[in-house]
């Protein structure tokens, strides 16, 4: 049995050895948990930092572009300026200003536009509102004659009484001097 007991005991300092071993990795293994964590935290730190770096580039950069823009719009303004006084100078003031200038445009096309609409109101267009105010008198007169033969003229009223009557100056006039064609012995249109 002493041969069983010095195996055991190299066994036992086997076994000693394996779970001092066992131990030492498991703390390695906690150790590179621990520093994957925090090379994890890490990375997001710095995929934050890259992110809000990239927005404030964007910023600069869109405020850049603002300045640059505005540089430009000042110089074209002072540019104008010089043209413009030069303008002025060479020209001098009896030259009129963009607004008189407009003016005097709106009130030629006004006028225009005014001779244009005079000449559209010719005497044809005159006698196509005097025929149909004459067909509108003849149709009134027309109506009223039947009624009063239907008797309808003190039942229902009369809604054509002079007061009541729609005045047309421009059609009364010509179309007295015009024989309606009741007058003349033929039918209305």
């Amino acid at each position: 049995r002493k041969g069983n007991a010095g195996d055991a005991e190299k066994f036992t300092s086997a076994a000693e050895a394996f779970a001092t071993q066992l131990i030492s990795k498991e703390a390695e293994v906690e150790n590179l948990k621990t520093m994957a964590l925090n090379a994890a935290q890490a990375s997001d730190q710095a995929k934050a930092a890259v992110q809000q770096n990239s927005r404030v580039l964007q910023q600069k950069l869109s405020e850049r572009q603002k300045l640059l823009s505005q540089l430009d719009q000042a110089k074209m303004q002072e540019q104008m300026n010089t043209a413009m006084s030069s303008l002025s100078e060479t020209v001098g003031q009896d030259v009129p200003t963009l607004e008189e200038v407009r003016d005097k445009i709106e009130n030629r096309y006004a006028k225009a536009k005014g001779a244009a609409e005079v000449q559209g109101l010719s005497v044809e267009s005159k006698m196509i509102e005097v025929e149909q105010a004459s067909v509108n008198f003849e149709a009134q007169a027309r109506l009223s004659e039947l009624r009063s033969k239907l008797g309808l003229t003190d039942a229902a009223g009369s809604t054509d009484t002079p007061a009541e009557q729609p005045a047309a100056p421009e059609a009364t006039e010509p179309a007295a001097a015009e024989s309606t064609p009741t007058e003349t012995g033929e039918a209305p249109a």
